[in-house]
């Protein structure tokens, strides 16, 4: 440290000296550069106030001017008084008070004589306060001067606002004025002068006790101005001027200080290059006792030291590579008596690798059986914790045989890559071992080594490996039956989704999670629209695939965080993952539903035929909606039901109402099926009236039920009900046998035979015995076929066309006539009409609604009517109230 600091004392010192005096003369130039600076502005506003003065001079020709100049602000700012003096000292002022002049000497007479301007500091009182600037006005026979009094703020106020002291002197030293706050310098005639005294080019000047440093600049005026050179002095308090002086020296101990500190560490660093690595030996040894061989001495010295220090790490290495194989065969022993996770079982395995092979990356590739060529690989780079999982591989066959034929491993590299290498060849890798994993059913597995070089594969290792890999295949084994197992017990066989106890399993744990964070979740309950009849027309294997197609439809329009259930049938359900609030679960939730449905609304094909199939959709949210399992499930599928009371298709949100609504509806589902048998359905029939005869031409039968205690039920209410109970294949053959004997009544009484016709639903039409329970209803009435008219619905056509068809031709084959209701209001497709045995078209009532005011509806009938003439079949129009859609109807030929 002696050493160290001796060089670094002496520099410091001079520096010290050297940096003072540079400081110092600094501070004297910058005094000397403002007494200069200020000393050429006082003599620039001299000149200024003489080319004014001037100005007057010539504006005094003419009186006008000489009246302007009396209200001049600017003359008025510069000039106290300005006024003419003749040579009888008599005098004319043109604004302020004109002051006594002194007496002027030869010399000044001279050069005012000679047309220069003369600058007096003195009057005839010899106040030096004032200073006078003449100019001769008009020399002649008569002279007269133009004197203008200077206004001393306009000398003394040159731009200078620092607390410094500005002072003018004349040559004798005396002060003519000085700045604030040192005015009273000129006017204490006891301290008229102020006392130098110079060092160097620098003076020093003592006021009231405080040191100034100070400089002068003469400004020279005898020769335009006629007056002695006057001195300009500037002076700063030496505190101020010599102010980085002094910072410079307080800081300068500091630095010495630091300077010293540094050389102690240095030298302290210097020692511990020797100690340190001792040390670090030391403690190796002291880890090794205790049984730590993966302890490394990190020594980089340059010297012997590190030598000793890599020989120390060779050994420890060997030893832990031992200790590290021992380790990762004991814990694979213990995956396969525990773990039945065959991706803990990988994981596991990819993290322990590293422990027995020098890799940069270690991967399993697992394969579900030798003839599946689709894989998943999972990869480890040495030295991280992560594992990428679930990489999806194709192997070629050519791959697989070869791995299948592979007595004991292959090398490869990235010259020629196989679709498992790929990923690690993407990564850098360049060499790659592969071990295959097989047992009694064959290749399962294989595990891929990788390195960027040379790769180890001797002996040793292969039989390390081989060991890994046999207890791998045992692990691999039982975990991949246990899967089986709980896949069998938790999933649905057909579509593989969660089944029901697996969903509600999931849910639970789920409503822990939302009681914790007070967050909310939703299900969405689906249900297919009309799936039934899927089944009964194209069988239960169709209709398998179709659920099949719809499960992962819905797969795909949910998140990964969502989860997908088959409940049974036709009914799936989603679990939509938590929100913080309740508008985002609603929010999530609808567009979640929405999705599905515009998804499922395009087709998709099953054996060569187009699908058309709608879901709806009922949503609840817990915990608003209900707080367990059973409540929330029931209560989404109380929405679900008012999603297909609102026309199937849709989706709807959970609201207390359900429950009442649901209630009324269960009641009125089981008081449906006794209403034949207590006599509560009727028929009424509505009037066909010919336009051109105004005779009734026939009736439509329609069905109405009178419950006992909520009296008539809506036909919208209740058959919907029949049609989703099965009940409606009954109440359509009630229908057309009570249709049936009417007509029997009517042709006795009137004596004239009026066509009923019955309404026949898709539910009907889909029954197999559709056309046989007719005929034997027709046989057992003993009314003729034709005394009974069918109508069906567009809708109903475009079902399993050729089915429909082959039953309408056996209805015309009787002579029952076929009438096509509500026409208009559907597909309304001409291929249809031309295809179908119909004899009548029937215009829908909202049409007939709209005569009176809307063109677009009679020209809708219009079209109507003449399409249905030129295809031969007649026309009714339905829901006919007032004259004038009378009298329209009539005049196009309904």
């Amino acid at each position: 440290m002696i050493s160290a600091l001796i060089p670094i004392l002496t520099i410091s010192l001079i520096s010290f000296n050297q940096v003072s005096r540079q400081l110092e003369k600094e501070s004297r130039k910058q005094v000397y550069r403002e007494s200069r600076a200020t000393g050429l502005i006082l003599y620039d506003r001299l000149l200024s106030l003489e080319s004014n003065l001037i100005l007057i001079a010539n504006a005094l020709q003419s009186s006008e001017n000489r009246i302007s100049l009396k209200h001049d602000k600017w003359l008025r700012s510069i000039y106290s008084a300005v006024f003419i003096v003749n040579d009888n000292k008599s005098t004319f002022s043109l604004f302020g008070e004109p002051r006594e002049l002194g007496v002027l000497s030869q010399q000044q007479l001279a050069h005012i004589n000679s047309n220069n301007t003369l600058l007096q500091t003195s009057n005839a009182s010899g106040d030096e306060s004032t200073f006078l600037l003449l100019t001769a006005l008009d020399p002649g026979e008569s002279t007269s001067y133009l004197v203008g009094e200077i206004k001393l703020e306009y000398i003394r106020d040159l731009g200078i606002h620092s607390p410094d002291i500005y002072c003018l002197l004349r040559q004798t030293g005396a002060i003519l004025f000085c700045s604030d706050p040192f005015t009273n310098l000129a006017s204490d005639d006891s301290r008229n002068k102020l006392e130098f005294s110079t060092d160097e080019s620098f003076t020093n000047v003592n006021i009231d006790g405080q040191q100034y440093g100070a400089n002068t600049w003469d400004v020279f005026l005898e020769a335009h101005f006629g007056h002695e050179s006057l001195s300009v002095l500037i002076a700063k308090p030496n505190q101020t001027l010599l102010q980085a002086l002094e910072e410079y020296k307080n800081i300068f101990p500091q630095t010495l200080i630091i300077t010293g500190l540094l050389v102690a560490l240095l030298s302290i660093n210097q020692i511990r290059r020797s100690m340190v690595p001792l040390e670090k030996l030391m403690n190796g040894t002291n880890k090794i006792a205790r049984g730590d061989f993966g302890f490394k001495i990190d020594i980089d010295s340059g010297d012997e030291f590190e030598k000793l220090g890599n020989s120390f790490n060779v050994m420890t290495e060997r030893l832990d590579e031992q200790f590290r194989v021992m380790k990762a065969l004991s814990i694979i022993d213990r995956l396969i008596l525990s773990s039945l996770d065959r991706n803990y079982i990988v994981e596991t395995l990819l993290q322990h690798l590293h422990n027995i092979v020098n890799a940069d990356y270690v991967s399993v590739v697992m394969l579900d059986d030798a003839d599946n060529q689709e894989a998943l690989m999972s990869l480890n780079r040495k030295n991280d914790p992560d594992v990428e999982s679930d990489i999806a591989i194709h192997l070629s066959r050519e791959e697989l045989d070869q791995l299948e034929d592979c007595p004991n491993y292959l090398i490869t590299d990235s010259a020629n890559p196989k679709s498992y290498t790929k990923s690690m060849i993407d990564l850098g890798c360049e060499i790659f071992l592969v071990l295959p994993v097989r047992n009694k059913d064959g290749l399962i597995a294989m595990i891929c080594i990788s390195t960027d070089d040379e790769i180890e594969h001797d002996e040793t290792i292969i039989i390390k490996l081989h060991e890994i890999a046999d207890r791998v295949a045992v692990a691999l084994s039982n975990a991949a039956w246990e899967e089986q197992l709980y896949h069998q017990a938790h999933h649905d066989a057909l579509t593989q989704l969660p089944n029901r106890s697996y969903f509600r399993a999931r849910l639970e744990q789920e409503f822990e999670f939302a009681n914790r964070s007070k967050s909310y979740l939703s299900i969405l309950f689906i249900d297919l629209d009309r799936f039934k009849d899927i089944n009964d027309s194209l069988g239960h294997v169709f209709g398998d695939e179709v659920l099949v197609q719809v499960a992962s439809i819905l797969g795909e329009c949910v998140r990964k965080s969502d989860t997908v259930a088959r409940f049974g049938g036709d009914e799936f359900i989603v679990l939509v993952s938590s929100s913080e609030t309740l508008p985002d679960i609603t929010g999530k939730s609808a567009r979640l539903a929405t999705r599905i449905i515009n998804r499922m609304q395009e087709s998709f094909s099953v054996e060569g035929r187009d699908v058309y199939i709608t879901p709806s959709i009922g949503i609840a949210i817990y915990p608003r909606d209900a707080d367990d399992f059973d409540e929330l499930l029931k209560n989404a599928d109380s929405a679900m039901y008012s999603a297909k009371d609102s026309g199937r298709a849709c989706y709807r949100f959970y609201t207390s109402d359900f429950n009442n609504d649901s209630l009324q509806i269960l009641e009125l589902g089981n008081d449906l099926r006794h209403a034949i048998d207590n006599d509560e359905l009727s028929l009424i029939y509505q009037p066909k009236i010919s336009c051109h005869t105004g005779e009734v031409t026939g009736a439509e039968a329609l069905v109405r039920w009178k419950h006992p205690r909520h009296g008539f039920i809506e036909p919208s209410t209740f058959i919907s009900m029949a049609e989703d109970s099965g009940l409606i294949n009954n109440i359509g053959k009630w229908v057309l046998t009570t249709a049936c004997e009417q007509s029997k009544k009517w042709e006795t009484t009137l004596q004239k035979h009026i066509p009923i016709a019955v309404n026949i639903s898709a539910e009907q039409f889909r029954h197999s015995n559709l056309f046989e329970t007719f005929r034997q209803v027709i046989q057992e009435s003993r009314v003729p076929p034709g005394a009974i008219e069918l109508e069906i619905t567009e809708g109903l056509t475009i079902e399993n066309l050729d089915k429909t068809i082959k039953i309408l031709n056996q209805f015309q084959s009787i002579g029952v006539s076929i009438a096509l209701d509500d026409f208009g209001t559907g597909y309304s497709s001409l291929s249809y009409l031309h295809r179908f045995p119909i004899n009548k078209l029937k215009i829908d009532r909202s049409f007939i609604a709209g005569i009176e005011e809307k063109e677009e509806s009679r020209s809708i009938i219009k079209t109507i009517i003449a399409l249905a003439h030129n295809l031969d079949f007649k026309v009714v129009a339905e829901g006919v109230e007032t004259e004038e859609q009378h009298s329209y109807l009539c005049s196009e030929g309904c």
